[in-house]
Protein backbone atom coordinates (compact mmCIF):
# COMPACT_ATOMS: atom_id res chain seq x y z
CA UNK A 1 0.00 0.00 0.00
CA UNK A 2 1.89 3.47 -1.36
CA UNK A 3 0.82 6.78 0.67
CA UNK A 4 1.80 9.01 -2.12
CA UNK A 5 3.41 9.25 -5.59
CA UNK A 6 6.45 11.13 -3.40
CA UNK A 7 6.72 8.57 -0.36
CA UNK A 8 7.69 5.28 -2.17
CA UNK A 9 8.04 3.30 0.76
CA UNK A 10 5.23 1.11 1.85
CA UNK A 11 3.03 2.11 5.05
CA UNK A 12 4.22 -0.85 7.21
CA UNK A 13 8.32 -0.47 6.06
CA UNK A 14 7.53 3.39 7.31
CA UNK A 15 6.05 2.56 10.26
CA UNK A 16 9.01 -0.16 10.95
CA UNK A 17 11.90 2.04 9.73
CA UNK A 18 9.88 5.04 12.27
CA UNK A 19 9.88 2.48 15.41
CA UNK A 20 13.65 1.91 14.48
CA UNK A 21 14.56 5.53 14.27
CA UNK A 22 12.59 6.17 17.58
CA UNK A 23 15.45 4.47 19.61
CA UNK A 24 19.02 5.25 20.64
CA UNK A 25 21.65 2.21 20.76
CA UNK A 26 24.55 1.13 22.47
CA UNK A 27 26.64 -1.70 21.43
CA UNK A 28 26.57 -4.88 23.13
CA UNK A 29 29.45 -7.40 23.78
CA UNK A 30 31.14 -8.76 21.04
CA UNK A 31 30.58 -12.42 21.61
CA UNK A 32 26.73 -11.69 22.01
CA UNK A 33 25.39 -13.54 18.70
CA UNK A 34 21.81 -12.86 17.18
CA UNK A 35 18.99 -15.43 18.85
CA UNK A 36 17.18 -17.37 16.51
CA UNK A 37 13.57 -17.07 15.91
CA UNK A 38 13.86 -13.05 15.14
CA UNK A 39 12.39 -11.26 12.61
CA UNK A 40 14.31 -10.42 9.17
CA UNK A 41 13.83 -6.93 7.67
CA UNK A 42 14.51 -6.76 4.44
CA UNK A 43 14.76 -4.26 1.63
CA UNK A 44 13.16 -4.96 -1.93
CA UNK A 45 14.36 -3.96 -4.95
CA UNK A 46 12.56 -5.05 -8.13
CA UNK A 47 12.85 -8.77 -8.12
CA UNK A 48 15.77 -9.17 -5.36
CA UNK A 49 15.88 -8.13 -1.51
CA UNK A 50 18.41 -7.94 1.17
CA UNK A 51 18.38 -8.16 4.53
CA UNK A 52 19.20 -4.75 5.53
CA UNK A 53 18.84 -6.10 9.62
CA UNK A 54 17.52 -8.76 11.50
CA UNK A 55 15.78 -7.97 15.38
CA UNK A 56 15.57 -10.71 17.62
CA UNK A 57 13.66 -9.18 20.36
CA UNK A 58 16.54 -7.88 22.49
CA UNK A 59 18.90 -6.72 19.73
CA UNK A 60 19.17 -4.68 16.47
CA UNK A 61 21.64 -6.94 14.27
CA UNK A 62 23.06 -5.34 11.17
CA UNK A 63 25.13 -6.48 8.48
CA UNK A 64 28.93 -6.51 8.63
CA UNK A 65 31.30 -6.04 6.07
CA UNK A 66 31.87 -9.40 5.53
CA UNK A 67 28.77 -11.61 4.75
CA UNK A 68 27.45 -13.62 7.52
CA UNK A 69 28.98 -10.98 10.02
CA UNK A 70 26.51 -9.15 12.41
CA UNK A 71 26.93 -5.82 13.88
CA UNK A 72 24.29 -5.92 17.08
CA UNK A 73 23.12 -2.91 18.78
CA UNK A 74 20.86 -2.41 22.09
CA UNK A 75 17.86 -0.04 21.76
CA UNK A 76 17.18 2.41 24.76
CA UNK A 77 13.73 0.95 25.38
CA UNK A 78 13.55 -3.09 23.74
CA UNK A 79 10.25 -3.94 25.02
CA UNK A 80 8.64 -1.13 23.40
CA UNK A 81 10.14 -1.51 20.30
CA UNK A 82 9.28 -5.14 20.39
CA UNK A 83 5.87 -4.48 20.96
CA UNK A 84 5.93 -1.72 18.14
CA UNK A 85 7.21 -4.35 15.97
CA UNK A 86 5.04 -7.35 16.49
CA UNK A 87 2.03 -5.12 16.28
CA UNK A 88 3.43 -3.91 13.02
CA UNK A 89 4.09 -7.52 12.04
CA UNK A 90 0.48 -8.38 13.00
CA UNK A 91 -1.65 -6.59 11.21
Amino acid sequence: MWTSAQERQPVPGRAVLNALRGQTYTRPLPFVRPAAGGVALREVSGCSSRCIAYWDGKHLWLPGEKDGQWQGCRPSNPDKLSETLNSIQNK
